[in-house]
């Protein structure tokens, strides 16, 4: 939902920024103002790890205990963030061409952030380690068996 909400916004925003230019740029803030809010609120989630784990199971729960108790939430913002880090560099350059510096700042500020609360909101996407890869499916596989 929050991933169509993202959408809708930036693709509202680019029709108006060529009417006016500050309320575009209001329209574009308050998705990115949203998922940064809702990233400090999951992080505030805490977790405890279920014996029977692995050692590196309990570490990957401790770590991102908002992906194992709220795993929707957590992949539909970390899309919403991907797709507002990409119209980020869209206003950023809208912003450069039409010389509204403001907008041209809040998508260079905002198209890294989008994508640090990509990968904080969603971190599971971006796991590397195989080892991280096998804790997350045995972390899935005990969840499932409950």
């Amino acid at each position: 939902m929050v991933r169509i909400f993202a959408i809708v916004l930036s693709l509202v925003a680019i029709a108006v920024f060529f009417y006016s230019k500050t309320l575009a740029l209001v329209i574009y803030v308050i998705p990115v103002a949203y998922l940064v809010v809702n990233l400090l609120a999951l992080r505030q989630i805490r977790g405890s790890p279920a014996p029977g784990l692995s050692e590196r199971a309990k570490n990957l729960i401790e770590r991102y205990p908002h992906w194992y108790t709220n795993p929707n939430v957590a992949k539909d913002n970390g899309a919403a963030a991907r797709i507002l880090a990409f119209f980020g560099i869209v206003f950023a350059a809208l912003g450069y061409t039409y010389a509204f510096q403001w907008a041209s700042i809040a998508g260079i500020i905002a198209a890294p952030t989008m994508v640090f609360v990509s990968r904080k909101v969603d971190p599971i996407r971006y796991l590397k380690e195989e080892a991280d890869r096998k804790a997350h499916e045995e972390i899935v596989s005990f969840i499932l068996r409950r």
